[in-house]
């Protein structure tokens, strides 16, 4: 059990987890900065290098650098990187699993989860060339999916609304009370009350 400033008992995760945002040093300089805490917590258990392990199952080996107390992923960060698109305003959440393995999650500027590419053996260099119309053609096609699900709904929406019109209300004295007739449609179209 570890203890807080003021000697109470706190809770310390025996995996901790740290997050980083992606801003503009880290895009320029081409190294993230893992931060103090979790170097001191990690200890002499940070080696030279680190496993980025991925939710799609993908590891990635990536070197570290350390000087002056301050630890930086560097080597192979670039790679990492580039095959994530990561850019500025991105999240990364790490959580330290020990012996050098780090599990990382990826947020878009959306602040959801990204959908992971598949593994960087079958990632083939053409789809990396594509031109912008070939990217385009494909966008329309899930356009035209989700128009053919959003008529289906405004056609429910329709017929719901024509059966809430049948609801008549009328006034039956003068304390307000109100008769609702509900007209139903028979299976041929004839209405029955």
């Amino acid at each position: 059990m570890a203890y807080d400033r003021r000697g109470s008992d706190v809770f310390s995760p025996m995996t901790p987890h740290f997050f980083k945002i992606i801003l503009g040093d880290t895009l320029q300089n081409d190294k993230l900065q893992i931060p103090k805490r979790i170097v001191n917590l990690c200890g002499d258990s940070l080696s030279s290098s680190v496993i980025l392990e991925l939710p799609c199952g993908l590891r990635w080996e990536v070197g570290l650098t350390k000087c002056d107390g301050k630890v930086w992923i560097d080597k192979g960060w670039t790679d990492f990187s580039k095959f994530y698109s990561l850019g500025h305003g991105d999240l990364l959440v790490f959580k330290y699993e020990g012996n050098s393995q780090l599990h990382v999650l990826i947020f878009d500027k959306s602040t959801t989860e990204i959908d992971y590419p598949s593994d960087p053996d079958r990632f083939e260099k053409h789809d990396i060339d594509r031109q912008p119309e070939e990217l385009e053609k494909e966008e329309d096609d899930s356009v035209e999916i989700l128009e053919s699900f959003s008529a289906t709904c405004q056609t429910r929406e329709k017929s719901e609304l024509s059966s809430s019109r049948s609801l008549k209300r009328t006034k039956t004295g003068p304390v307000g009370k109100t008769e609702i007739n509900q007209s139903h449609h028979g299976p041929e179209g004839t209405p029955f009350q």
